[in-house]
């Protein structure tokens, strides 16, 4: 078993759970990439498809994205998601954190938070206690079954939703590390700049940081291959950055000439400045 299959709930433990509570309902607030990976997800390992609910924006592109995936019939409204899911997953990129403002929350759901950089304290301060913060890897691994997840605080119940999901899932005591775990999990997309070169980076950042060694060693192994060349490496990186987001920070400043270990530390950075924007 390798260190990060060692998780808090071991997948067919949660699956067993989850499964006897026979009206689980799971809601997605975003169906973008995340969002959509996270429904596909979900009711690949098992949830009846009416007990899945997501929302959109209604904007062209996802609602063509839904189409796509075949989601288009499971779209709800925000209102209804928070009223009848007991699971809620947020897959909202942090600049729509007001939007979550005039929900009507309800006491007793399993509310996750999944928006990079954004602290427990400012979901909270609109959904009342009991939220947990979540990440995962993106969405291109946790469609090819490998990707990862990261929870805190320990001891939530959302540590057995996504290990229901198949996901090895580490629980941090530490909030802080919630931004190194999302800046490590935007690692694969700066391997492909560099190779087999930054290896080196990887074992200096597993002694920074031991709470995330199976992270760093989980990134190599996820990189995909690219038989068409550059133009399909560029367009994989096109896919992984969200514009303003962790991973384009990365991306940028190994492209100025930075270290890998040093462009991870600027995708923390970047996390605690969406943090501190949040009041």
């Amino acid at each position: 078993m390798s260190p990060i299959s060692a998780a808090i709930v071991e997948p067919g433990d949660a699956e067993k759970r989850l499964a006897a509570r026979r009206e689980l309902r799971v809601g997605i607030i975003g169906a973008g990439r995340l969002g959509s990976a996270l429904a596909m997800l979900t009711l690949a390992r098992g949830l009846p498809r009416e007990r899945l609910l997501l929302s959109t924006g209604g904007g062209q592109e996802s609602l063509a994205h839904l189409r796509e995936t075949g989601l288009a019939d499971r779209v709800a409204t925000n209102e209804d998601i928070v009223e009848r899911c007991d699971t809620v997953v947020i897959a909202l990129r942090p600049q729509a954190l007001p939007m979550l403002k005039p929900l009507p929350y309800v006491d007793g759901r399993i509310l996750v938070s999944c928006m990079a950089g954004i602290p427990l304290r400012c979901i909270a301060a609109i959904a009342g206690a009991g939220v947990t913060r979540a990440m995962t890897s993106g969405p291109d691994t946790l469609l090819e079954g490998r990707g990862i997840a990261a929870v805190h605080p320990v001891g939530t119940p959302a540590v057995e939703f996504f290990a229901f999901l198949g996901l090895p899932v580490i629980a941090l005591a530490d909030e802080s590390l919630m931004d190194a775990f999302t800046a490590a999990v935007c690692l694969p997309a700066a391997l492909v700049l560099v190779g087999e070169a930054a290896l080196t980076d990887l074992d200096e950042l597993a002694r920074d940081y031991p709470e995330l060694e199976a992270v760093f060693r989980w990134a190599p192994g996820v990189l995909p291959p690219f038989p068409g060349g550059e133009a399909e490496r560029d367009a994989y990186l096109l896919r992984m950055i969200t514009p303003g987001g962790i991973t384009e920070r990365i991306v940028a400043s190994m492209r100025s000439g930075l270290r890998m270990r040093d462009a991870f530390r600027k995708g923390i950075d970047r996390a605690r400045e969406i943090a501190a924007a949040c009041r």
